[in-house]
């Protein structure tokens, strides 16, 4: 990234549409005759506003709010960069903001805009604006915790891009400057994954199937039991799957949900095996936005990272059909920006329906059938540390144990 300068039309929209050149370059052609007479800052608006329209063509939901569109167990795997390639280190924080807080930051940094000024770009509230880059500082400076956790020894330019990151954003509320926290949980030894055997996955007999051996009455009753089962089908809801998940929280109590390894078997299978090697005993809800969900699971209870095997995501923009829905009481699984297929052990529970953002997006794989009082209380008590509703480690629920019986 070009340093101490207010960047041109083509550099600014190369860095906002993160070198998708073909892309970059309709945007600064649109931009260049509408920009004539106008100041530095107005054609940056005017590049900001362009890319984002010709970014939304391609994905609907590039610029929802992070905390749904980007629901992301922010697991970083970054590739390998010299402990003195500066540049190539921002490089490689800002490619892991969403676009909302990557396009946020580069107009702030690189533009030089001010708050009023990113709000009219983005088409947001200032407060909005200021509490997204907030999140992308915390995002970056994580991302660099991960880097340095896979170095024997300290790496000096981390310290001195947190330092640069840190007065870039000097005029906002960061986290760290209202309350220490410490993003890698060393207080206590992880389990060993243990090799057990997979528990039968069985679906449920189909109606249809049936041999046509009752009675003109008897008849009619299958057919209206299978037009109930149509009906439920369509809107994926009201089927008794064959395992439940008892999630007990500490100092909480317990949640249980019905698991739909009909609609999701690979993530069913996943997470029971997950609960029965005892993987989730002592792990945490690491972030919790009312209103939204409380996602749990992590390695470390810090969302970077789950040190294990990635599942196929199960969802239709991956191809795979799943007509689960994120209503109130969903659970689901998180996954990284990068992948659809990089769902691991993060999962999370739907405070209130938010069907629009994350259906498609995200493999459901269940329901809460009781508990729904406790995720209420989890969620409205939680007090998120940053803008992404992340929790100090020392406030996070503590999952003691996760049972799974036979429905």
């Amino acid at each position: 990234m070009t340093e101490n300068k207010v960047l041109n039309t083509a550099e600014l929209c190369a860095l906002l549409l993160q070198d998708d050149m073909e892309l970059a370059k309709k945007a600064a052609a649109k931009v260049e005759a509408a920009a004539q007479g106008k100041s530095e800052k107005e054609a940056a608006v005017l590049a900001a506003q362009q890319c984002r329209k010709l970014l939304l063509k391609e994905d609907g939901y590039a610029f929802e709010d992070i905390k749904s569109a980007r629901l992301i167990s922010e697991q970083f795997a970054f590739s390998e960069i010299r402990d003195d390639d500066e540049a190539g280190c921002m490089d490689y924080l800002v490619s892991q903001l969403s676009h909302r807080h990557r396009f946020e930051y580069i107009l702030k940094t690189k533009a030089g805009l001010d708050h009023a000024e990113i709000a009219k770009a983005m088409k947001l509230k200032e407060a909005e604006v200021e509490s997204d880059l907030a999140a992308a500082w915390n995002t970056m400076t994580r991302t660099l915790d991960s880097m340095q956790k896979d170095k024997d020894e300290p790496v000096p330019m981390y310290a001195a891009v947190r330092e640069k990151i840190t007065a870039q954003l000097s005029d906002i509320e960061l986290p760290e400057q209202t309350r220490v926290r410490t993003y890698i949980n060393t207080d206590a030894a992880q389990p060993k994954r243990e090799k057990v055997k997979k528990p039968p996955i069985t679906a449920p007999v189909d109606p249809g199937k049936k041999k046509k051996t009752l009675s003109w009455i008897a008849g009619g009753l299958v057919a209206v039991g299978v037009a109930v089962v149509l009906f439920v089908s369509i809107f994926g809801i009201g089927y008794a799957g064959g395992y439940y998940a008892d999630i007990e929280i500490e100092n909480y109590g317990t949640v249980t949900v019905q698991l739909n390894e009909r609609e999701a078997p690979i993530t069913v299978e996943n997470f029971i095996n997950l609960a029965k090697s005892d993987f989730y005993d002592g792990k945490t809800f690491h972030r919790i936005i009312e209103g939204f969900m409380m996602q749990g699971g992590s390695l470390n209870g810090d969302g970077i990272g789950d040190g294990s095997a990635t599942i196929v995501g199960e969802f239709e923009a991956n191809g795979i059909k799943n007509k689960l829905q994120h209503t109130r009481g969903a659970i689901s699984m998180a996954r990284t920006n990068q992948s659809y297929d990089s769902a691991s052990t993060q999962f999370f529970i739907v405070h209130q329906d938010n069907m629009e953002s994350l259906d498609g997006l995200y493999a459901a794989f269940g329901y809460v059938v009781e508990g729904m009082d406790i995720v209420d209380k989890i969620c409205t008590e939680a007090e998120p540390i940053d803008g992404n509703g992340m929790i100090a480690p020392e406030n996070q629920p503590i999952i003691k144990d996760i049972t799974i019986r036979k429905a």
